[in-house]
């Protein structure tokens, strides 16, 4: 949760997309599991944070692959089992962009990713 903070800095705009499975994979103990649900409903209402849920009867139109994080066009990084690859060529670039992209437009967002991420937190909390 401490790396969450960086979302506060005001001259930043942050694009996040998830799978809902992502919402029911347990990283913690269902308090933790529960408060990150919340702090997502949060971000869905943040001015610089557009989240997008890509829900689990969509299908995938992008080969599932190993999250990336891309930063400013400039850079990806790609996190393997065994290591972080950073990537600067801009043609490795785009193929990110491209793929984030496609990803994205798969995605539901505001009020319809609200009620995703509620009904996985309903589920949490009656476990």
């Amino acid at each position: 949760m401490e790396a969450q903070r960086v979302l506060d800095r005001a001259h930043r705009r942050f694009l996040f997309l998830l799978g809902e499975a992502a919402l029911y994979t347990a990283v913690g103990d269902r308090e933790t599991m529960a408060e990150q649900l919340r702090r997502l409903l949060n971000a869905t209402r943040a001015p610089r944070l557009s989240l997008g849920i890509v829900p689990l009867a969509t299908p995938y139109t992008v080969p599932r692959n190993n999250a990336f994080t891309i930063y400013d066009s400039r850079m990806v990084t790609v996190a393997t089992y065994t290591a972080e690859l950073t990537l600067r060529q801009r043609h490795e670039v785009m193929i990110y962009e491209k793929a984030f992209d496609r990803l994205m437009a798969l995605a539901v967002r505001g009020e319809v990713a609200r009620r995703l991420i509620n009904r996985a937190l309903s589920d949490q909390v009656e476990i």
